[in-house]
């Protein structure tokens, strides 16, 4: 397990500091740092494909907004930012001030932006959601958009999904599960409160599909995390675990009834 950067407290300047977490023998180590480690961040978000641990995004020393992505590679214990194809980039955000929408426009990567989620699907980094954010404005703001970076052409894309508008934003739940993501929780992207909406992505059909009158299902909250193992899905701080079998039944009969088979 790798952990990288963020804050000890809201005074206290940002870190880029690199632990690697050795789960059976339980020891922390700390990788020493060098010119080429990304510069102190929180709020970012990262992934992990193979061998290779990525980070994107967050928000630095003086809490302006990032859109850089690095890799670290746990073979050769380096870090190397990557330079993405310089093509346009478009990113819907929702301007709490003036509660309008409009778009950004940026070369190479998605607009800079902090709280926002990434996952790893096959060779695409997927991110969703994050706020922009100074230190002058809480949110200034949000996002509520799915973009994805091809990892063999180096290059990022909006993605246009079909369904409903996801309704929430920043520090939402953001977990692969085999060819699907679990969208949940987070905070509302047109205001400041917290949600208990959810959604599943599909990134074969990119199709996005609410999940409603779930049983159990946890109060609004944002800042949680979870995981998949085997066929569930936990939440951490909210007491529950979402079973992907009952959200295949539930959503996926009449679309795609392959979510067992892309487990194993």
């Amino acid at each position: 397990m790798y952990i990288f950067g963020g804050r000890k407290s809201p005074d206290h300047p940002k870190l880029n500091d690199l632990y690697v977490i050795n789960l059976e023998k339980m020891k922390i180590k700390k990788i020493p740092a060098d010119s080429s480690f990304p510069s102190p961040r929180s709020d970012h978000c990262g992934a992990v494909i193979g061998h290779l641990f990525y980070i994107f995004g967050g928000s630095d020393i003086e809490i302006n907004p990032l859109n850089d992505l690095h890799c670290y590679d746990t073979i050769t214990k380096k870090w190397t930012q990557i330079t993405p194809i310089p093509i346009s980039v478009q990113t819907k955000c929702y301007f709490m001030a003036e509660k309008v929408w409009d778009t950004i426009v940026t070369t190479g990567a998605p607009a800079a932006r902090s709280a926002l989620r990434m996952a790893a699907v096959r060779n695409t980094l997927y991110t969703f959601g994050g706020g922009i954010r100074s230190k002058c404005v809480t949110c200034s703001a949000k996002c509520n958009e799915i973009h994805a970076f091809d990892t063999e052409k180096l290059t990022w894309r909006r993605v246009d999904y079909k369904g409903p508008q996801i309704q929430i934003s920043s520090f939402a739940c953001f977990i692969p599960f085999g060819d699907f993501i679990f969208i949940g929780l987070g905070s509302k992207v047109t205001g400041d409160r917290i949600s208990s909406n959810s959604y599943v992505f599909d990134t074969i059909t990119e199709e996005v599909i609410e999940i409603t009158n779930l049983e159990g299902s946890p109060q609004a909250r944002d800042g949680v995390g979870g995981v998949q193992i085997a066929d569930k899905i936990y939440i951490f701080g909210s007491q529950i675990v979402r079973e992907i079998s009952t959200l295949n039944i539930k959503l996926f009969q009449q679309a795609r009834n392959i979510l067992q088979p892309s487990l194993t």
